[in-house]
């Protein structure tokens, strides 16, 4: 395959954003409606497709992070994230909302990067002992959970494109 990094996203505005929006960072109430954020210190400016993207790799996916056998992306959870998000987000742009797909590998090929450095390093935040004996084997399944996100999402590209057409009118 022939892989292209460059995309444009490093041209977009910078935006307030919450840096780190994975859904155990969004606080819901008894009806199921977000209603505030949590984990506000990665608050800051930068490309808001970033922001999305970080927030697709764990909404979208079918597994948790180190789950490589089970991990999917969920085209119909992406779907409904995007309508919800570009229905209120009216400042977005049309040339931010076709670089989600860009940002998303990025984000993807970052993070496996991130655990694989981890992985020979031994270090991240806490090893969760009750699935891994040591951190190597910790950031070593994160890292290969996340390939198989990243290759079943390049799958799915093409139809993401059409999500995004149908949902920015």
């Amino acid at each position: 395959r022939n892989y292209k990094l460059l995309d444009n996203i490093d041209f977009l505005p910078d935006r307030i954003v919450h840096g780190d929006l994975k859904i155990n960072n969004v606080r819901f109430n008894s009806k199921g409606e977000g209603i505030c954020l949590l984990d506000l210190d990665t608050l800051g400016r930068h490309k808001i497709v970033i922001d999305i993207a970080g927030a697709a790799r764990t909404w979208c996916n079918k597994a948790d992070e180190g789950d490589a056998r089970n991990s999917e992306f969920d085209l119909k959870i992406f779907e409904s994230m995007l309508a919800g998000y570009l229905k209120t987000a009216k400042f977005i742009t049309k040339e931010e909302v076709k670089l989600i797909p860009a940002a998303f590998e990025r984000i993807l090929l970052v993070l496996i990067a991130r655990f694989i450095t981890d992985a020979f390093e031994e270090k991240y935040f806490r090893l969760d002992k009750k699935r891994y004996l040591d951190l190597y084997e910790q950031n070593k399944a994160k890292a290969l959970a996340q390939m198989v996100l990243y290759n079943d999402f390049l799958k799915k590209k093409k139809h993401v494109g059409k999500v995004l057409k149908d949902l920015y009118k």
